[in-house]
């Protein structure tokens, strides 16, 4: 299942990045489409569950969110040429307070926004 929710993540990154129109809009489906504000919402939730002292455990309520920003990590070492990880593997709970971190200051703001400015980010920050 999880490789099917991967496969489905991958290809609609991609189609999305190859259908923008020339001012680099582009309609955006599912986790793509929802806003900072809702993102906030369900991260608030997952705090309350997680456990304390595992950097790995990601609650239930943010898998989805994980899985985007898997595959969207995934797709661009995928396509971009030069090297096979541009990104330095960061923890899922890394990933998610950076772009929760963001979402708070840019609450209007679509999540894959946040994620796109995440990955700018580690890839500067991995590839000087």
């Amino acid at each position: 299942m999880k490789r099917i929710v991967l496969l489905l993540t991958l290809l609609s990154i991609s189609c999305t990045s190859q259908s923008a129109d020339s001012e680099g809009k582009f309609t955006a489906y599912g986790m793509a489409s929802i806003s900072c504000g809702e993102f906030l919402e369900d991260y608030a939730r997952s705090e309350i569950t997680s456990e304390e002292g595992d950097s790995s455990f990601v609650p239930f309520i943010l898998t989805d969110y994980v899985g985007y920003v898997d595959g969207a990590m995934s797709t661009y070492n995928e396509v971009t040429t030069g090297k096979s990880d541009y990104f330095g593997n960061p923890s899922p709970k890394d990933n998610m307070a950076w772009i929760a971190s963001y979402c708070r200051e840019n609450t209007q703001d679509a999540f894959h926004t946040a994620v796109r400015l995440y990955m700018v980010q580690l890839i500067k920050q991995h590839n000087n």
